[in-house]
């Protein structure tokens, strides 16, 4: 199942290339690929995993026996300066990663919260200082990843603390099935 993964991987970043040659952006195979990523970790790690395959429409994405995995996959923002992780219910899941992707959909870094992690993450108004988002209905929670030159112009000290920690938050480990 890694070598379909890999494959489907690799077919999906070569449509979104072509999409963005036409100036087409899709965000569903973004979420596509983020998703494929982490059940490729998942397998290769020795996991039981499931995949749910709703690319960000179901209420979870993986499954590991009774443990529900959320997969958000975002690609860096320049005007933002961040990797943004938006729409985060804890509710839903048990496990939270968040797949960072270049440009190219390529270098993908995971950043894993469990449930109790999660739940600690600002909501979209906290994050962004009282302005809006568009994923500021329900009082959902974000995270961002960013760049340590770029913490400073980051509003949420919730989330400099979180990314000047950052390596505690890549431990696969803490998935237990």
């Amino acid at each position: 199942m890694i070598d379909e993964l890999e494959e489907l991987i690799e077919l999906s970043r070569r449509i979104v290339e072509v999409l963005k040659k036409l100036n087409r952006k899709n965000v569903m195979f973004t979420a596509f690929i983020g998703e494929c990523l982490v059940l490729r970790e998942l397998l290769k790690r020795g996991f039981c995993a499931t995949w749910k395959g709703k690319y960000g429409f179901g209420k979870y994405d993986i499954a590991i026996g009774n443990k529900r995995i959320e997969v958000k996959t975002a690609t860096y923002s320049n005007r933002h300066r961040l990797w943004g992780f938006g729409g985060i219910s804890p509710e839903k899941f048990d496990y939270l990663i968040c797949v960072a992707l270049d440009d190219d959909l390529r270098n993908p870094r995971y950043v894993i919260f469990t449930k109790d992690e999660a739940k600690s993450l600002p909501t979209e108004r906290q994050a962004h200082k009282g302005r809006t988002t568009r994923f500021d209905k329900g009082g959902k929670l974000t995270f961002h990843l960013f760049n340590k030159e770029d913490e400073g112009i980051q509003p949420s000290e919730k989330l400099r603390k979180i990314n000047r920690n950052i390596r505690k938050y890549m431990n696969w480990s803490k998935i237990r099935s």
